[in-house]
């Protein structure tokens, strides 16, 4: 029963309250003569005795059928203009008496409406009992479950989705209850929503979100997608997680978006940028996050990024060779640590490029002559320290050093003048007990190939001073003693 009104009609009631609630029903009622008959004997409301109070009451209660035949063609029109014009009493008696909860007023609002306008919301789920339709809309085409997205009444919204609300209406703007949420910062509303399925599309809910820089809305929104292009919105998100060293965010970003993340306006991956510049702290992070560290270039390099390359051979890769990846980037660039970093989460040493040639890191980290990239891509080979050859051209010696120790000295013979040997750091990549040259058919015995190039240490004549094609000719004995002793990996220094 309504507010105001006995709920034991037999107990004794105050014949002024007795008198109100006979007025009520009659001006709801715009009552006949025969049910205002009562009131004209009744009146001033002084001249009630307590005796009649309790009968008066019920004859109130029972005219609450007359309302219900009287306004049951009327569509609820008299409710809505009650609670637009907060008439409290009478909205308590209409829906009391069972009133329809669903007709328009003349400016065309539901009671259901004005109730959620007015953020009434104990109206509105009193409403929503009686049976009020939760999805006719307002002006602009605005929702209940819009406005108490807004205002943060899970309750209500609770009350319309049961109830058969359209999670995914959209107003004028197409705007939907899931953008009011977020628009009003409410996280609590926003889960719900999401937990009920409300689109995060049609239009993109991510940059709303991505706005508001804040994981309670960033995170939920995009569990909910998979696949998603990466645009501006989600590089900002990305960008303030990486220098937030937000591993996880990092993590749920790269998860739901497609593709490797590029900067803003390029195509190439963020990663390589990072790899070019050496970045440790960028990579180490996106590794740590999920990221592949076998990433492959889509296609030809775009000059931004050619622009960070100095090495003429390496560009020319980046440029012509399809299928270039992390890793023999980190190697032409002769960035041993970013190797070892990309190696330690999984990356390939012997990943190949796409063309016919199949080239690997080894062949770019040879190319550029990083002798420490080419023992990291060997693997295991020693340090200095354990084994090292040094060949002397001046002297036309070599001497090998074993635990830091000039282990064996013998004499070599070098390349003439008009075809020198390369002075510099190389590394043993292969050994060959039977090898000819293919380029003058030579036969050369115990080959020890240096930086994967035409060049080596191999068994040969020893005149006494340069007279080879470029190779470190030793004599048959040296040559054998070398061959069986050095390990691939070994640095060789020509000076």
């Amino acid at each position: 029963m309504p507010s105001g009104f006995a709920q034991d009609a037999t107990k004794s009631v105050s014949p002024v309250r007795a008198v109100a609630a006979v007025n009520t029903v009659a001006s709801i009622t715009k009552a006949p003569p025969a049910v205002r008959a009562p009131l004209n004997s009744l009146q001033p409301a002084k001249s009630v005795t307590a005796t009649h109070s309790a009968g008066l009451l019920q004859f109130a209660i029972g005219a609450a059928g007359h309302v219900r035949a009287m306004f049951a063609s009327a569509q609820g029109n008299l409710l809505a203009w009650a609670i637009a014009s907060r008439q409290q009493r009478l909205v308590d008696w209409l829906l009391y008496a069972g009133i329809n909860p669903n007709g328009r007023d003349a400016t065309g609002l539901t009671p259901l409406l004005h109730a959620t306008t007015f953020k009434d919301w104990a109206l509105a789920a009193r409403l929503l009992a009686a049976g009020a339709d939760p999805n006719p809309a307002g002006p602009q085409a605005i929702t209940p479950l819009m406005m108490a997205a807004f205002a943060g009444e899970t309750s209500v919204m609770h009350a319309i989705l049961e109830k058969g609300g359209q999670i995914d209406a959209a107003d004028s703007k197409g705007l939907r209850a899931l953008h009011y949420a977020i628009n009003a910062r409410k996280a609590d509303v926003a889960h719900v929503l999401l937990a009920a399925k409300a689109s995060v599309t049609q239009p993109d809910i991510f940059p709303l979100a991505a706005n508001t820089k804040d994981w309670n809305f960033i995170g939920p929104v995009l569990d909910r997608y998979e696949g998603r292009a990466w645009d501006l919105p989600a590089r900002v998100v990305f960008e303030d997680a990486l220098r937030a060293k937000q591993i996880d965010q990092i993590r749920i970003l790269l998860a739901k978006h497609r593709g490797a993340i590029t900067p803003e306006g390029c195509k190439d991956p963020l990663m390589a940028y990072a790899v070019i510049r050496n970045d440790l702290e960028t990579v180490g992070l996106l590794l740590r996050a999920g990221a592949d560290p076998n990433t492959v270039l889509p296609g030809k390099a775009e000059e931004r990024l050619l622009a960070f390359v100095p090495y003429k051979t390496l560009r020319h890769y980046l440029t012509d060779e399809p299928g270039m990846n992390l890793m023999t980037i980190a190697a032409g660039m002769g960035h041993n640590e970013m190797l070892r970093l990309l190696i330690s989460f999984g990356a390939e040493k012997n990943q190949t490029t796409k063309s016919k040639y199949r080239l690997i890191p080894l062949y770019f980290a040879a190319w550029g002559g990083h002798a420490e990239c080419i023992q990291t891509l060997i693997g295991n080979a020693p340090t200095p320290e354990q084994y090292r050859i040094e060949v002397s051209l001046t002297s036309q010696q070599a001497t090998f050093y074993k635990n830091g120790v000039a282990a064996f000295r013998t004499q070599i013979s070098s390349g003439t003048s008009e075809k020198p040997t390369p002075t510099g750091t190389f590394v043993v990549t292969d050994k060959k007990r039977y090898h000819t040259s293919n380029l003058y058919d030579a036969k050369m015995p115990f080959f020890m190939r240096l930086s994967c190039k035409d060049f080596g240490l191999h068994e040969g004549y020893i005149p006494g001073y340069p007279a080879s094609h470029g190779c470190i000719r030793l004599p048959g004995e040296s040559a054998r003693k070398l061959f069986r002793e050095v390990p691939i990996g070994t640095l060789v220094t020509i000076r």
